[in-house]
């Protein structure tokens, strides 16, 4: 304890005899202490400066776009809008599975062949439109002809009400998880042969 008074008193009398040094020494250590601090948070407080002006710009887009509309407002518009394109366009059809392919195949090589076309509502159900195509080419079938088409409905379905379509239907609710509806009445008469079509990928709204 005696040592560290004397290291005390000795520092003081240093400090004592040299006053202006001291101070002077203090000054720049606390100059350069207030430079560091005001060059690191003078760069944090123009950053968030920057961010508050982005959000304000953001919020006033908003404000223009919305035409003044509350975020639940514009919510509902959205859901609305969803829901009337859902039902409108419906959602991508899924692809086929390797193993639902090669079933697939498998059922429609044992139907006998004929004219069919294969059709498609709209850009979300094209893909698997093509998949029934080339399937059915694969099992041998020919007169194939694949366009877009309408009124075609929701869902997947087949037709006429023959007896191929009613096979086709039977054969594609076996090798996948897809309903098939069946369209049209029975008809006898399958001159002008078949089709499958897929229609808009959504629930039947309600009428």
């Amino acid at each position: 304890m005696d040592q560290i008074i004397k290291y005390v008193l000795g520092e003081m009398r240093v400090i004592a005899d040299a006053p202006v040094v001291f101070l002077a020494a203090l000054l720049i250590a606390a100059g350069v202490i207030w430079w560091a601090l005001d060059w690191r948070y003078g760069g944090i407080i123009a950053n968030r400066d920057s961010d508050i002006a982005t959000l304000k710009n953001r919020i006033e887009e908003y404000k223009n776009k919305a035409g003044g509309a509350s975020p639940d407002e514009v919510k509902r518009k959205l859901d609305d809008l969803a829901e009337m394109t859902n039902f409108t366009i419906g959602a991508n059809w899924r692809n086929l599975t390797s193993k639902e392919t090669v079933d697939l195949q498998k059922y429609f090589s044992a139907i006998t062949p004929k004219r069919i076309q294969i059709m498609y509502s709209n850009y979300r159900g094209k893909a698997l439109a093509r998949s029934f195509e080339n399937i059915l080419r694969a099992a041998g079938w020919t007169d194939i002809h694949f366009s877009e088409g309408g009124g075609l409905g929701y869902g997947i379905s087949t037709g006429p009400g023959d007896s191929t379509a009613k096979v086709l239907k039977a054969a594609i609710e076996r090798a996948t998880d897809f309903k098939v509806s069946l369209f049209g009445p029975e008809e006898p008469n399958e001159a002008n042969g078949c089709f499958i079509a897929v229609g808009i990928n959504a629930p039947e709204p309600h009428k």
